[in-house]
């Protein structure tokens, strides 16, 4: 009895730092701070799905791509969510690992077909890779999207693909 008790004290602790660990990482990262949250990431010692997200998106941020995919692809066998692909993909098209970034936008625009974010990303692939007909396929599809909720982040997408569209006429 006393052996268990003592398990479970030392279980209830570690999980009481991991969350301590977790709540001030979230918020260095939120803070612009991604060296510090991915070093108090790397210390601790078990990581939640939803974490490993944001641990894998502040090695992107910060330039570690090849990390970011490690991590982000761990918490893909956990986690379906878009956000995750958009990221993932990010990651990979940096890497120039352009199938599977194409694959990882493919999949956040399936999650949710609405979203115009997935639909630029895969355009901004095609662009990156010289594809010109998909690049311009995928151009209008984006612009043609109507948008559900207002953002001025999705008039910016549909407003820089247009101006590559109209440089990129019949090419």
């Amino acid at each position: 009895m006393i052996s268990l008790g003592l398990f479970l004290l030392i279980k209830n602790q570690e999980q009481d730092e991991n969350e301590k660990s977790s709540f001030k990482a979230e918020k260095l990262f939120q803070a612009g701070q991604y060296t510090e949250a991915i070093n108090i990431y790397r210390q601790m010692s078990n990581i939640s799905a939803s974490n490993l997200l944001v641990y894998g998106k502040a090695l992107a941020l910060n330039g570690e791509h090849r990390k970011a995919v490690a991590i982000l692809e761990r918490a893909k066998k956990q986690l379906s969510e878009p956000f995750l692909c958009n990221n993932l993909g990010i990651s990979y098209q940096a890497l120039k690992e352009y199938k599977r970034a194409e694959e990882n936008f493919k999949l956040s625009h399936q999650m949710i077909p609405n979203l115009i974010y997935p639909k630029y990303l895969l355009a901004k692939l095609y662009i990156e890779e010289g594809k010109v007909s998909k690049a311009r396929k995928q151009a209008i599809e984006v612009i043609n999207s109507p948008i559900k909720v207002y953002s001025e982040a999705a008039e910016e997408m549909k407003e820089e693909l247009r101006i590559y569209l109209s440089q990129n006429t019949g090419k």
